[in-house]
């Protein structure tokens, strides 16, 4: 009976194997010889960009090509394998992949995985293939904000513009220093002060204000270390002291930058390109946050260094904690009142206060509470309105000093940052 079986079965097994071996011989070895990415430069944080693929190499008909991203880190696919079509005759094979930045940074994509499926399916061969080096950066969201939307960051933050600000509307010039007088110096500008007090003629020098000079500090202490949405949070002051630089330098203004911890770390000045901060930041080590508490006095030493004229501070620190808060407030005061200071902060969304009432308050209605209450999300929002209060007392209290702060959720961090040197560089108060 068994035998009767075997023999009845033994034509469909020999077919089959015979498929098999087939179906095998139909997947190429190595037939797939290079491939290409056209990554662009710049990918934005959460958003969605095509990105075409090929791959070449000798003919493969009949078999399924896929290609997959899973390899790169810094980019997510949706979904992360797509078919690749053969375009015409050749032996071209292209595709769209749509890839998004998940986490802050650079990378260099060197090679891509294709999965060559036999013609019946029964085989599938994985091969990494070389690709020209291409490289990327992903960066913050950057959010169009309008002069309505800042006119109430800047409500909210309390950034009262006052009499630290320059002068911009009436004199095209600022008091700078006197020296004494020259032929064909205008008698208009005669410092009779002065020139009572040196029994010579002093007049006054000036300065043209088109030409401002921005200092850049960034905070590389214990507060710069952990992430925000799953991204290092000293990548995201990183893209803002480049973004404020490529604004300054947009203008013709000289950037003056300085990382500093219990020490200063870097210090480059009158910066006019963008090609050195630009290497600085994306090769150097010593940009990594450092694991100490931050020398915040540094600020005065440097900025007395850096310059002796008023200039744009603007500093790049943690603002969350109330120890850096109230270590601001002592050191600031005499940097505030000689410069116009403004210090940025970025708020983890789970700490921020208006995103939290609102999931609170859940999504159907967002006039009423919710029927239950959970006591981990009481006490969350509850943190979120204390961290909300001591920031809202800090913010009052620098501007009484002359300064400003703001302190900024991720999706406003780039677009309010430069409105933000826009509204510093050409406000008209006094």
């Amino acid at each position: 009976m068994w035998v009767g079986l075997l023999w009845l079965y033994l034509p469909g097994i020999f077919i089959l194997g015979c498929l098999l071996i087939a179906d095998k011989s139909r997947v190429p070895r190595g037939q797939i010889k290079s491939g290409e990415l056209q990554l662009p430069d710049v990918f934005r944080l959460n958003q969605i960009q095509k990105t075409p693929v090929k791959l070449t190499g000798s003919t493969v008909q009949g078999c399924r090509i896929d290609a997959e991203v899973d390899s790169i880190d810094l980019l997510g696919a949706e979904p992360s394998k797509i078919r690749l079509a053969r375009v015409g005759f050749t032996n071209v094979l292209q595709g769209e992949f749509l890839l998004k930045g998940k986490i802050l940074g650079r990378m260099t994509v060197t090679s891509l995985y294709a999965l060559v499926t036999s013609p019946l399916g029964f085989w599938i061969r994985g091969k990494n293939i070389a690709i020209k080096p291409v490289t990327t950066k992903i960066e913050p969201v950057h959010r169009e904000v309008s002069e309505q939307e800042f006119s109430e960051v800047a409500r909210r933050n309390h950034l009262f513009i006052g009499n630290r600000l320059w002068s911009r509307s009436q004199s095209p010039d600022q008091y700078y220093t006197s020296r004494k007088f020259q032929f064909s110096d205008s008698l208009r500008y005669i410092d009779h002060k002065k020139s009572a007090k040196f029994s010579e003629v002093m007049t006054k020098s000036f300065e043209e204000l088109r030409n401002h000079r921005l200092i850049i500090a960034l905070d590389l202490g214990r507060g710069m270390s952990g992430e925000i949405g799953g991204s290092s949070k000293h990548n995201f002051y990183l893209s803002a002291a480049f973004a404020l630089a490529k604004h300054a330098i947009k203008f013709q203004d000289t950037v003056d930058f300085f990382a500093f911890s219990q020490k200063v770390h870097v210090n480059v000045s009158g910066i006019r390109d963008l090609t050195p901060l630009r290497v600085l930041i994306e090769k150097s080590e010593a940009l990594r946050p450092q694991l100490v508490e931050s020398n915040y006095g540094l600020i005065n030493t440097m900025t007395a260094r850096l310059t002796g004229q008023r200039s744009i501070l603007v500093l790049l620190s943690d603002l969350s904690r109330p120890g850096v808060q109230s270590t601001l407030l002592k050191t600031m005061a005499p940097v505030c009142r000689k410069h116009l200071s403004v210090v940025l902060g970025m708020v983890d969304k789970r700490f921020h206060l208006e995103t939290q009432v609102m999931n609170f308050r859940g999504s159907e209605s967002r006039s009423s509470l919710p029927s239950s209450f959970n006591d981990d999300q009481v006490g969350h929002l509850l943190y979120c309105y204390w961290l909300n209060e001591q920031n809202q007392l800090f913010q009052r209290s620098l501007s009484k000093l002359g300064g400003g702060s703001l302190a900024l959720s991720e999706e406003d961090w780039l677009g309010v940052i430069e409105k933000l040197y826009l509204h510093l560089r050409h406000s008209s108060h006094v």
